[in-house]
């Protein structure tokens, strides 16, 4: 029934009671879609590469093939899949890739879920292995979680002020309130446990939460997971949300927000028990060199962008916050096309009264791209974009005046960063260590 009602943005109630009772649900007296799939919400899965390491794969020419082999082996566009993480198993040679696929509505969602499902690990290896993409070492290709909409993430921190009788119902305000308005339900969290801290004492509550939140898209994980968020800032945002006695809230020593992929069942324990236990809250990094390897020639990449300008009224420099450049960026990547990561904002200045002038730049592949992304920018009218920075979340523009000069075109090169395989950070290992360790735990 859901197969068959989501090309329909909104199936009528009746209509969709109706289906359901045809396919058998005759008990069923009303039905609704409390959420419908929109834009820029994913499809979240998980794979295992055997014989590389996260390392090799966060190369830039390394991670641009592998998501060449994915879209090869799934047949969804390059550009609607995104890695978001790259995990190094601490059993085996391998890594777990954390990836998602774009989708635009509830059709789109059926079709690439169902695209993701029927690839076989040995399709994945075979593409992964073609010259175009190859993946040096990969011997093998598993699913570790099957595509789902939405991505669970397990999110550990303190809050002080509390105790383990702290309300659920709050610290889940708590929790959605690190989002955009609006954008979790009360059903994306979910309190796995409140513990104590072992410094704890009457007058000095402390307690360690440890939470699932529901993520429908790898921008806005992303967002959290690269601590943009500080913990002062969560603080003043838990209190808003209802935790009044709330005094500091304080992030894990390793890992930012020690945001770990709820595994799937299937995911292999290794047999030996181990320990999460830190005993020191101060990390020394130590670098062991084995070998002094071969000097490694830099390599670069040319990166094409186009900037232009828009003037929107509604907000002022102050009241533009982060939530509200995400809001513009989501508007610009959806009217242009562009993937939201490839949207960035350069400056933010005072206009007319009322009014700000937002400066920003899109990421295109290449100098035909660039010359393309310019047409639109100029073709595009002030109406059209003002109705798309509405739909990405500035509820308060009424008028956009863009910039009637010509977009500029900048071509600059990247510098590669070459990681070199004799010697590692200790405090890299561990913090690899301590996220697995993290996706095991969940798995108890």
């Amino acid at each position: 029934v859901l197969k068959k009602n989501f090309g329909t943005p909104n199936p009528p109630p009746a209509d969709l009671t109706k289906a359901l009772i045809s396919y058998g649900l005759t008990k069923v007296t009303s039905s609704e879609f409390l959420m419908s799939p929109e834009i820029d919400t994913e499809v979240f899965a998980t794979l295992e590469l055997v014989g590389t390491t996260n390392a090799k794969l966060s190369v830039a020419a390394t991670e641009t093939k592998l998501k060449a082999g994915l879209a090869d082996a799934i047949g969804l566009p390059v550009a609607e899949l995104t890695i978001v993480d790259l995990v190094d198993r601490a059993d085996k040679l391998a890594v777990n890739v954390v990836f998602s696929g774009k989708v635009d509505d509830g059709k789109d969602l059926a079709e690439s879920t169902n695209a993701l499902t029927l690839v076989t690990g040995a399709k994945l290896l075979l593409s992964l292995q073609k010259t175009a993409f190859k993946i040096d070492g990969l011997t093998a290709v598993s699913w570790k979680q099957y595509p789902e909409h939405g991505m669970d993430v397990k999110v550990t921190l303190t809050i002080a002020g509390y105790d383990k009788t702290v309300n659920v119902a709050l610290l889940k305000k708590a929790f959605m309130s690190l989002g955009e308005a609006g954008f979790f339900e009360d059903t994306d969290i979910i309190i796995i446990s409140r513990t104590d801290t072992s410094t704890a004492t009457a007058t000095a509550k402390s307690v360690d939460v440890v939470a699932s939140v529901k993520f429908m898209n790898s921008v806005s994980l992303n967002l959290l997971d690269d601590l943009k968020t500080t913990a002062a800032q969560m603080k003043t945002k838990f209190v808003t949300a209802g935790l009044t006695a709330c005094t500091a809230v304080i992030l894990p020593t390793l890992g930012h927000f020690d945001i770990v992929p709820l595994a799937s069942s299937s995911a292999i324990k290794p047999t030996a028990k181990l320990s999460t236990t830190i005993t020191s809250t101060t990390v020394v990094p130590v670098t062991v060199k084995t070998a002094t390897p071969a000097a490694t020639p830099a390599a670069t990449v040319k990166v094409f962008s186009v900037a232009s300008s828009a003037t929107i009224d509604g907000y002022t420099v102050a009241t533009f916050t982060a939530a509200m450049k995400t809001a513009f960026i989501k508007g610009i990547a959806t009217h242009f096309k562009a993937l939201v990561a490839d949207v960035t904002i350069t400056t933010v200045t005072a206009g007319a009264t009322g009014k700000i002038k937002v400066a920003y730049s899109i990421k295109v592949k290449d100098a035909a791209a660039q010359t393309s992304m310019s047409a639109l920018i100029v073709a595009a009218t002030n109406v059209k974009l003002q109705a798309a920075l509405k739909t990405g979340g500035l509820t308060l523009v009424t008028t956009v005046a863009k910039d009637t000069a010509t977009p500029t075109k900048t071509t600059t090169n990247k510098v590669l960063t070459v990681v070199a395989s004799g010697a590692r950070s200790v405090t890299n290992l561990v913090s690899s260590l301590f996220v697995v360790f993290g996706v095991i735990a969940s798995l108890a």
